[in-house]
């Protein structure tokens, strides 16, 4: 295990899992590492990202957060709100940085996740920012492949 990686959350990670801006700001005021990951290679700010926390997202980016870090399975911050249909915290995390167009471990960009989860809303807003609706995931499937697949389940 690497110095800088917890087995479960940092302190970091507890004060952004329960939305705790006044903790955050006291931690890395102090010195905590605003990219440090625990052992999923998660980062304070996928910890943001898949909940929501808008502000601390923004603070945690402010503050140096690395806004494209990618956790074991290569998933970004951004990967993490599209499930969830976040689309305002999404367009913030691309407006401060975030490819659009990261890919996973599997190759799925947010398109391919968006797809999956049969948000319709999301694949427009990706596509308005510049993503590409044509990529294709490590078995040669679009986000197109993802909608269908999950159609007989809507």
């Amino acid at each position: 295990m690497k110095k800088n990686q917890y087995s479960v959350f940092s302190p970091l990670h507890y004060a952004v899992s329960i939305n705790s801006m006044k903790m955050a700001k006291l931690l890395i005021l102090h010195g905590a590492d605003v990219n440090i990951t625990d052992s999923s290679a998660c980062t304070p700010l996928h910890l943001a990202a898949q909940n929501n926390y808008k502000e601390m997202a923004s603070f945690l980016i402010k503050s140096g957060a690395d806004i494209n870090a990618k956790d074991k399975n290569g998933q970004s911050p951004l990967h993490y709100g599209v499930p969830n249909k976040y689309r305002v915290l999404t367009k913030f995390l691309i407006s401060n940085g975030a490819d659009v167009n990261s890919r996973d471990n599997l190759g799925r960009s947010v398109f391919h996740i968006a797809a999956e989860n049969k948000s319709v809303a999301m694949i427009k807003h990706f596509k308005s920012l510049g993503g590409d609706i044509n990529s294709q995931d490590n078995q040669g499937q679009t986000p197109l492949h993802y909608a269908i697949k999950n159609m007989r389940t809507m």
